[in-house]
């Protein structure tokens, strides 16, 4: 009987080391954490004393993240509106990959910084450089990547400090960005609306694979382990995949 082998793609995985080593210096406080997927992250925010809330409108996927964050209540919950968040302020926002699927992106900015403590921080993560745009990021609902001087304009102008701008990715990209554009073109989405491809990536943190070995998966987390050391001296340059901004919401 074929058996399968659910693992995180190496992507994924280099994002959320990259995102939780940005966090490092910063005290524990209370998160929103926008489009938050499968909820996958709020755990571990949670391990390093954080508490907080994911937002995820694809009602299918918040079902999977309700069941992730379930055994960490009430320090963790999942809501699928705005307006369930209402007049909330947090001390962190945190929006990882989702910037690329809005259209209006300055109008989802000012948005989503309304939940912010002034002094607060956001922390955004986009893909970066259109010279890189493939077949995957039409799959998945995208409009656009990033080049780092607008989006630090951008970020600046809406009243945001950079403490921390990284480009992540390097040296893994070189290895994943040919499947990444093989994956693209066979992904079967081409009659899908661009909002449906959006919701439908929330769920591709995970690939399963027709393996019942268990060390599939430490082999790919082993590998991206080591890539995530390699890629250290690489973050000021703009050799990666992945922009990772950490900012704070200037004080009035």
């Amino acid at each position: 009987m074929n058996s399968r082998t659910t693992v995180h793609t190496p992507r994924y995985l280099a994002r959320r080391k990259t995102t939780l080593r940005a966090l490092e210096s910063c005290s524990p406080g209370r998160f929103l954490e926008i489009g938050c997927g499968r909820g996958e992250l709020m755990p571990w925010l949670w391990t390093r004393g954080f508490t907080g809330v994911g937002l995820e409108i694809s009602a299918p996927v918040a079902e999977v993240a309700q069941e992730i964050v379930r055994p960490f209540a009430p320090d963790l919950r999942i809501v699928e509106e705005y307006e369930a968040l209402e007049d909330q302020r947090f001390d962190y926002v945190i929006a990882l990959e989702v910037l690329e699927h809005i259209e209006d992106d300055t109008a989802a900015l000012e948005q989503w910084l309304l939940w912010l403590k002034a002094g607060g921080y956001f922390l955004l993560s986009v893909p970066s450089r259109m010279r890189l745009w493939t077949a995957a990021d039409e799959a998945v609902g995208h409009f656009r990547r990033y080049e780092r001087e607008s989006l630090m304009a951008m970020l600046s102008n809406l009243g945001l400090e950079i403490e921390k701008f990284w480009s992540y990715g390097f040296p893994l990209r070189i290895l994943t960005l040919p499947f990444r554009a093989i994956r693209g073109r066979l992904s079967p989405r081409a009659d899908l609306s661009r909002q449906d491809r959006t919701l439908r990536s929330a769920l591709d943190s995970t690939v399963a694979l027709r393996s019942r070995s268990r060390w599939v998966r430490f082999g790919v987390e082993a590998a991206v382990s080591l890539l995530h050391v390699a890629q250290t001296p690489f973050l000021g340059t703009d050799l990666g995949d992945g922009y990772l901004v950490l900012s704070r919401l200037r004080r009035e």
